[in-house]
């Protein structure tokens, strides 16, 4: 209030006092804040976004980064980007990990490094704070599954189906099977 405006004062006399013009310098911070608000990780995240969209990525890939995008902006998409920094990324990334979110918590390490590396494409930043967050999550256990992985074998398998006495619709249903199965997780 009173205090306030003292102060203010008195520092736009030290700036003039020092050869710098007060209003300037005011419309400079103005300014520079508005370029942080359009430098926000969210409105480049958009952008990055909108360029994946054009480099032709499925939308199911689209959807998923952009649900990975939504997290991270509740924690620092309004922070400009520039100001973020490795250890508030790494926060954001281990609430998921406590959860045991171990696959999410590297696919948002992965999605916010796409979205750093085209702020430093830019120009807008100068370095991408997930490639020290290499290291420091949990990586998810592989499930191995069993699989055919020999001529051999897939040649007794199908002699096998040949001679299977059950109804032929079950049959041709094991044959498309094989011919249109899902890789192992799907």
């Amino acid at each position: 209030s009173l205090l306030e405006a003292r102060n203010l004062r008195d520092k736009a006399r030290a700036d003039l006092a020092n050869g710098r013009n007060p209003a300037k310098l005011k419309q400079e911070a103005k300014a520079q804040a508005l370029g942080d608000a359009q430098n926000s990780f969210a409105s480049i995240a958009l952008k990055f976004m909108e360029k994946k969209k054009l480099d032709g990525l499925a939308p199911a890939t689209l959807k998923k980064n952009a649900w990975v995008i939504g997290l991270v902006n509740a924690d620092f998409g309004t922070m400009p980007i520039k100001d973020i920094t490795a250890p508030i990324v790494l926060r954001t990334l281990k609430k998921r990990e406590k959860l045991g979110h171990y696959d999410t918590a590297n696919k948002m390490r992965s999605v916010v490094g796409g979205v750093f590396r085209f702020a430093i494409a830019s120009g807008i930043a100068d370095n991408d704070p997930t490639a020290a967050l290499r290291d420091a999550l949990i990586s998810p256990k592989k499930k191995h599954r069993a699989a055919i992985t020999n001529k051999e074998d897939l040649g007794k398998l199908l002699k096998v189906l040949d001679k299977y006495s059950g109804q032929a619709k079950t049959r041709i249903g094991l044959k498309l099977l094989i011919l249109f199965a899902t890789r192992p997780g799907e």
